[in-house]
């Protein structure tokens, strides 16, 4: 259910790790073993937070939506945020790296954080 979010947002440069109940203690397990995969999802979310949650990120939002609300401007609202468009604020700066693929660790990955 998240597939069109995932690919038509900036949900892909999200570096949480995805778990549920069911993984819960084996995803704590190779966060606690693996101080590098910390490291790394947290300097990635650091970097994401200052993207899209800064100051500066919300001031270019809530000024598109005012242009748009204020001064009945031509904005387009939906694409804001679209990975094809090369002016969506997204785009404006480099993606967030992180190791995880679809919010998962990927087993290539796992494979050498488990040995």
């Amino acid at each position: 259910y998240t597939r069109v979010f995932r690919r038509f947002s900036y949900l892909n440069e999200c570096p949480i790790l995805n778990t549920i109940p069911e993984n819960i203690k084996d995803n704590l397990r190779i966060l606690i073993k693996n101080p590098a995969l910390r490291e790394a999802l947290g300097k990635a979310g650091r970097v994401y937070a200052v993207k899209y949650h800064s100051f500066e990120a919300m001031q270019a939002m809530f000024q598109v939506i005012y242009d748009k609300i204020w001064y009945n401007k031509e904005v387009d609202l939906m694409n804001m945020y679209h990975p094809l468009h090369t002016n969506s604020y997204n785009n404006q700066t480099p993606q967030v790296a992180h190791p995880l693929f679809e919010n998962k660790i990927p087993n290539a990955l796992l494979s050498t954080l488990n040995q």
